[in-house]
């Protein structure tokens, strides 16, 4: 007679909690640090990580365009006003 355990199936294992546990809110803080060029590209229909990335990449590269422009623009008008 067999006294071992009577199950004849065996206990699932329990689910593992995620690696970290804000892993999520990385995708966030990266679309918020190149915000708002991010927030309008989001926009588009696409779904895919690399795609996403990709938005990320690209509205990194507009914001420090648009932030080279700006620091000329008011850095030559600076100038210009402190001479006169």
């Amino acid at each position: 007679m067999n006294r071992g355990n009577p199950r004849t199936t065996e206990t699932p294992e329990p689910r593992k909690p995620p690696a970290h546990a804000d892993a999520s809110f990385a995708g966030v803080l990266l679309i918020l640090a190149t915000a708002p060029t991010s927030l309008v590209l989001t926009l588009l229909p696409w779904e895919s990580a690399p795609a996403s990335y990709l938005v990320v990449a690209a509205s990194a590269v507009v914001n420090a365009t648009l932030i080279g422009l700006l620091v000329r623009a008011l850095g030559r008008r600076g100038a210009t006003a402190a001479r006169a």
